[in-house]
């Protein structure tokens, strides 16, 4: 007896087309993975330490403000919280350079008094080199960026 086996091409013409169509699939998947939770300009991690004489501040704010004055790059910041902050990617600051801010307010042991509410007047602790006028300046590369502060008093 004679039978003839009929085994089906792998590369025929239906799938071929059926295999290039999946790796299209998945290419345009992975190309959505890799898309940006926001738009615009790329930005970058930061994080890091900020003391001042030698102290970690307890809670104060870090200000990034663009130095080319270019309007397109943002404005980024975060809490420092027991000597530490950090700002995730998609709330900081575009590729650049940047001059950095500091504050730190502070109970005077004053209170004001708003009918039933109590609040107490507080103070800026750091030096205006490091809240107005700082001269302290980081450059933003891809990536995650690590600067310590370590301020000092005048």
């Amino acid at each position: 007896m004679y039978s003839r086996h009929h085994h089906a091409n792998p590369t025929s013409p239906g799938q071929k087309s059926l295999t290039f169509s999946f790796m299209i699939c998945s290419l345009a998947l992975l190309a959505g993975c890799q898309q940006k939770p926001y738009g615009g300009l790329e930005r970058a991690a930061v994080e890091g330490t900020v003391t001042y004489d030698g102290t970690p501040i307890k809670e104060g704010t870090i200000f990034m403000d663009p130095l080319s004055g270019d309007e397109t790059l943002r404005r980024s910041g975060a809490s420092i919280i027991d000597g530490k902050y950090s700002i995730p990617e998609e709330k900081g600051p575009n590729l650049g350079t940047y001059s950095v801010r500091f504050s730190s307010m502070v109970g005077t042991g004053k209170f004001i008094t708003h009918g039933t509410d109590k609040d107490e007047v507080k103070k800026e602790s750091l030096p205006a080199q490091y809240t107005q006028n700082s001269d302290t300046s980081i450059e933003i590369k891809s990536g995650l960026n690590t600067f310590d502060f370590h301020l000092t008093k005048p």
